[in-house]
């Protein structure tokens, strides 16, 4: 991976996961998803490391991986219920 993108995960084979789920545990950070899914399930291909890392997702989907959407993370207040 190239030394410019630090605060990003970018996975060898893409997890196949219940989007819910995904989004509970990963709170405040951005995910690049195919667009196509099977009910509740998701295919993550890469994801920040921290809500910071979000801008440099949307760089390297940009970048490499036009043909895909970027899954937008819940807030870690709306997750707790704070408001």
């Amino acid at each position: 991976m190239n030394d410019e993108y630090k605060d990003i995960t970018v996975l060898d084979t893409p997890i196949e996961t219940d989007w819910a789920e995904w989004l509970e545990n990963h709170p405040d950070c951005d995910s690049i998803r195919e667009r196509e899914r099977d009910g509740d399930l998701v295919r993550i291909l890469a994801f920040s490391n921290s809500e910071e890392g979000n801008t440099e997702l949307e760089q390297y989907r940009d970048r490499f991986l036009p043909g895909y959407i970027i899954m937008t993370g819940l807030s870690r207040y709306a997750i707790t219920g704070i408001i």
